[in-house]
């Protein structure tokens, strides 16, 4: 997914992305706050990474490095259906993964009136990519 209609304010870990699209504002927020820092940015990206490398075996993987695909009771807490796990949490973000559909929802839970942020694995991979180049 190419970025296209956004404007960047400051630069290096000062830098501020302003998507001209209110559906990205849980994207927008979280690299404006949790990953300015193209260090940590680039172990999200890591993380991302790994995921997309196992997919073949993404139940283990999942299992191994997360907990697992989540149960109903999680389930019930998100209003989800299907296979899901969390790949990172933090105290105002859970990254969700759908294995059904190779997504990834970004769920800010400090605001939650915010829409989920949903995007295909590879896209918000992308996104990563260019973010931290910026």
């Amino acid at each position: 997914m190419l970025l296209t209609d956004y404007t960047i304010h400051g630069h290096g870990k000062q830098k501020e992305i302003d998507f001209n699209n209110p559906e990205l504002q849980n994207l927008q927020d979280y690299l404006n706050q949790d990953i300015r820092d193209p260090f940590f940015a680039e172990g999200v990206l890591i993380n991302f990474n790994e995921i997309r490398d196992n997919w073949d075996n993404i139940e283990n993987f999942a299992e191994n490095n997360y907990g697992g695909i989540w149960d109903e009771y999680e389930m019930e807490l998100y209003n989800l259906t299907g296979n899901w796990f969390m790949s990172i949490h933090y105290p105002d973000f859970s990254f969700l993964v759908d294995v059904d559909n190779i997504y990834i929802y970004i769920y800010n839970t400090m605001i939650p009136s915010y829409p989920r942020v949903g995007l295909p694995l590879d896209d918000f991979i992308d996104i990563l990519e260019q973010w931290k180049d910026l």
